[in-house]
């Protein structure tokens, strides 16, 4: 996160652009490909980590969420390995 501009709602958020789009998505995409299989497993157990790190450096930050979904995540420019979630909620 860059910034955040609060002065009257809505509340704006600055932040790395995103092109991988939201992780619903990118979910739905793939589910095709998907195997099931410890790579699914370790590659799962990585996007909860990335969303909990998201979580913590927004409380961090006295940010509320209020909406933690994949829909508000969004896969940045590394790879499809580097999740940004979209911060709604109180400031």
């Amino acid at each position: 996160m860059f910034g955040v501009a609060c002065d009257h709602p809505p509340i704006l958020i600055v932040m790395e652009y995103c092109p991988g789009g939201d992780l619903q998505t990118h979910l739905k995409n793939q589910k095709e490909a998907i195997e099931i299989g410890e790579r699914l497993v370790y590659t799962l157990e990585l996007m909860a980590l990335q969303a909990a790190r998201g979580m913590r450096y927004l409380h961090r930050k006295n940010c509320i969420h209020r909406d933690l979904a994949a829909r508000n995540c969004l896969i940045s420019a590394k790879g499809g390995h580097n999740k940004k979630s979209l911060p709604h909620g109180n400031i």
